[in-house]
């Protein structure tokens, strides 16, 4: 899910396995984001059927915010097609 834009998606866990090996973990990791026009990074979650839990620890999510607040001040809000 991208914390920007709201996009949404699944990863392909076979796929996943097969290129990173079965130890790969989700855990504290951003991808760039695929919605056209969107420079932001997208956040991994997993699903019970019922609700989405954040793939992130405490030190993950420090990371990010800071990382959210570089890319703030750099203008990548205005960077965004709209």
């Amino acid at each position: 899910m991208c914390s920007e834009c709201n996009a949404t998606g699944d990863v392909d866990l076979a796929h996943l396995i097969a290129a990173k090996g079965p130890d790969y973990d989700l855990t504290d990791r951003t991808a760039a984001c695929r919605t056209p026009g969107c420079t932001y990074w997208v956040n991994f979650y997993a699903n019970d059927g019922q609700r989405n839990w954040p793939l992130r620890t405490e030190t993950g999510l420090m990371r990010q915010m800071d990382r959210r607040t570089a890319w703030l001040a750099a203008g990548g809000y205005r960077t965004r097609a709209r």
